[in-house]
């Protein structure tokens, strides 16, 4: 439930404190007195102080601090000025030897009453009671005559505490007056406090009842560098004999008492005031419209003015030289502030667009353009606070080299030649795939791209790539005959093939080489970049067919022969059939066949199957025979058939046995069959006697003469 010690509701607020500013802890003996919030008065002479009683030790363990109320706190009964609850003043245990002051000045007002909210940390640790008493006179003395309680007992949560000093009229129109809490009960410990939050003074004018009303307005932004004029209507209620003056604010927002600011003064509303330039920047100032006769502070303007100092001035940064076709330079400035708008002059005239500060160092824009650059800052709030940042930025433009011109593809071990019509610059290269000499040649060294780089005498720079390109050897077989073909191959890939004579053919895209004439071409293959491998490849004279026997009986001889000279003859099988290398006789050496081959000396050749026969042996028999005669013939070597040349004798074809026909000779000749080997015996065919004449029949011991009439038997 609320508490409240007596005292009534005032009309006037004269300070006022809602702690929600107070962010930091403070330790003793380093405690100072917390401000007034808000004052009618000045707020510097309004505060709060945890102050120790006479005799306390430097090290005497006690501190004060913020303390973040929640909801169940109920810290919602004694707001003021639209704040919100929020922090509240914790002063610590121990506090045995501390007190809580409360300066409040009540000039001009009477019917004074204080108001806070408070509650104890916990009944079994913070402090149990709050005893009161207050002083006339800063402090020199104290009394408990003119409260309407002189104490209270602590609550664990926040209540709202009433203490009144109408019955002392001393308390009234005081500078000087202090209200005192001294704690008890729990005090001694090192946990545990007392909690205190919306801390208001209320009174009544000691004047009649006169008013001022400054007409709610806002002004501004202004800046400091020049004077500032505004218009501050009011009203007011009751008579006055002095004229009425505007008084500007501490930077705070607060007004002093003492040495107010007047910034104009009038006898009516409005009345025309100025801000002098160089006042602090703050954005925190109000005014109010107060007069002296009587002395009536009206109520501010109701919303806070800005008032800014001109950006700082910074030093301008970047410019320098670039190469024409590039993208600028930067400028900007080596430091900016959070709200200032920067912007770029050439010669004078604002360009590009305006960029915002940073807190830090800031590019502003980059730029092409040859000239000098200045930089102005300006408060984005107060156009007309503005500032020029020190020093310029130079612009200039070098010309940049002509375009390279020149193919830019190239060969491994080939040559390109670049160039450029900016003349006086340097060539260079990015690798070491290529090299590079002063005059732009480039020799391809490696597969690959290299940037080149042509360096004009200002150190602008143009660039191009070159693209090496590699191809393989050319492999396959690089001696054929004529008439017979091979493929050749490239590893690089697609290309196409050509023969520098007519001495071959190839297929552009097969590569397959046929020989046309004896001699040599050579052979190119161009891949799809133009590079380009040779191979020379010789076509070999091939040797007509060959000539003569291809059948011949052993131990005997055959010649063949070959219309190209110059060859060298081989038998495949010596065992069955020699052959002279040079003369191309055959020599049966046994039966079989062997391949003769007639080789030239490029390595073409041909060939021919030669068949070795057996031979027959002599054959046996009589050389003659009677005519009307049988002779039997023979050979060792049996299976040949038998042939007479002529018809004084015929022969078995199969039996060898001759008879005389006709008296004369006849060639015999035995010939193993299906083979040319034979062998011959010539048979003489004599004439038969005619018949014995004479007597056939004699005695014994007797002759008689016989006779023929062929004679020469």
């Amino acid at each position: 439930m609320l508490f409240s010690v007596a005292g009534k509701a005032q009309g006037t607020l004269i300070h006022y404190w809602h702690f929600n500013n107070f962010t930091t802890a403070m330790y003793f003996p380093s405690i100072s007195g917390i401000a007034a919030d808000y004052s009618i008065h000045d707020t510097s002479k309004a505060k709060i102080l945890f102050a120790p009683k006479p005799g306390v030790s430097s090290v005497y363990p006690t501190y004060e601090d913020p303390y973040p109320t929640v909801a169940a706190d109920t810290d919602i009964y004694n707001l003021r000025l639209g704040q919100p609850a929020g922090t509240a003043l914790r002063p610590r245990n121990p506090c045995d030897s501390m007190y809580l002051l409360f300066y409040i000045p009540t000039v001009h007002y009477r019917n004074i009453v204080l108001k806070y909210e408070s509650e104890t940390s916990s009944l079994g640790h913070g402090p149990t009671h709050q005893v009161f008493d207050y002083s006339i006179d800063s402090g020199a003395t104290w009394r408990t005559s003119g409260l309407s309680e002189p104490l209270d007992s602590a609550g664990t949560a926040f209540r709202l505490i009433t203490v009144s000093f109408t019955s002392d009229s001393a308390v009234n129109n005081n500078p000087k007056l202090v209200f005192r809490i001294t704690f008890s009960g729990n005090t001694t410990g090192t946990s545990g406090n007392n909690r205190f939050d919306n801390v208001t003074v209320d009174g009544d004018s000691i004047y009649a009842v006169s008013t001022i009303t400054t007409t709610p307005a806002a002004y501004g932004p202004f800046c400091n560098s020049s004077t500032n004029t505004l218009s501050v209507p009011f009203t007011s209620v009751g008579a006055y004999t002095g004229g009425f003056s505007v008084q500007l604010s501490n930077p705070d927002g607060s007004f002093p008492t003492t040495s107010p600011v007047i910034i104009g003064s009038g006898l009516t509303s409005p009345i025309f005031a100025a801000i002098s330039s160089g006042v602090t920047p703050s954005t925190h100032y109000r005014v109010r419209v107060i007069n002296s006769s009587p002395l009536i502070y009206g109520s501010d303007n109701g919303s806070d003015i800005t008032i800014n100092a001109p950006p700082t001035a910074y030093a301008v940064t970047g410019g320098g030289s670039y190469c024409g076709g590039g993208t600028g330079v930067n400028i900007g400035v080596a430091n900016s502030q959070s709200g200032v708008s920067y912007q770029l002059y050439l010669a004078g005239v604002a360009t590009g667009s305006a960029v915002t500060g940073t807190g830090a160092a800031l590019t502003i824009g980059s730029e092409t353009t040859a000239g000098t650059y200045t930089v102005k800052g300006v408060y984005t709030v107060t156009p007309a606070c503005a500032t020029n940042m020190t020093g310029n930025a130079i612009v200039s433009v070098n010309p940049a080299p002509a375009a390279i011109t020149g193919t830019t593809n190239v060969c491994v071990g080939s040559a390109i030649a670049l160039h450029d019509a900016t003349t006086g610059g340097t060539w260079s290269r990015s690798n070491t795939n290529v090299s590079i000499g002063s005059t732009g040649i480039v020799t391809g060294l490696a597969a690959g791209t290299s940037i080149i780089t042509y360096t004009g005498a200002g150190g602008c720079a143009v660039t191009t790539t070159v693209n090496v390109n590699a191809v393989s050897a050319i492999t396959g077989t690089m001696a054929i005959c004529n008439g017979t073909s091979t493929t050749l191959a490239d590893a690089t890939g697609t290309g196409t093939w050509t023969s520098s004579n007519t001495n071959a053919t190839i297929g552009a895209s097969s590569g397959t080489v046929t020989g046309a004439n004896a001699g040599m071409s050579v052979i190119t293959f161009t891949s799809t970049a133009g590079c380009t491998a040779t191979s020379t490849i010789t076509i070999n004279a091939q040797p007509a067919a060959i000539t003569g026997p291809t059948a011949l009986c052993a131990s005997t001889t055959i010649s063949l022969a070959n219309t190209v000279t110059g060859g060298v003859w081989v038998s495949s099988s010596p065992a069955t059939a020699t052959i002279g290398s040079l003369s191309g006789t055959v020599s049966g050496v046994a039966t079989g066949t062997t391949n003769i081959t007639y080789t030239m000396p490029g390595g073409c050749y041909a060939n021919t199957t030669v068949t070795v026969s057996l031979s027959p042996g002599p054959i046996l028999g009589s050389s003659t025979v009677c005519a009307g005669a049988i002779s039997a013939l023979s050979d060792a070597v049996g299976g040949g058939l038998w042939t007479s040349s002529s018809a004084n004798a015929i022969i078995g074809s199969l039996t060898g046995s001759v008879t005389g026909v006709v008296t004369g000779v006849a060639t015999i000749t035995y010939s193993l069959g299906g083979t040319s080997c034979t062998v011959t015996k010539p048979i003489t065919v004599n004439p038969s006697p005619a018949g014995i004449t004479g007597t056939m029949n004699i005695c014994a011991g007797t002759t008689t003469p016989l006779g023929d009439v062929t004679g020469g038997g």
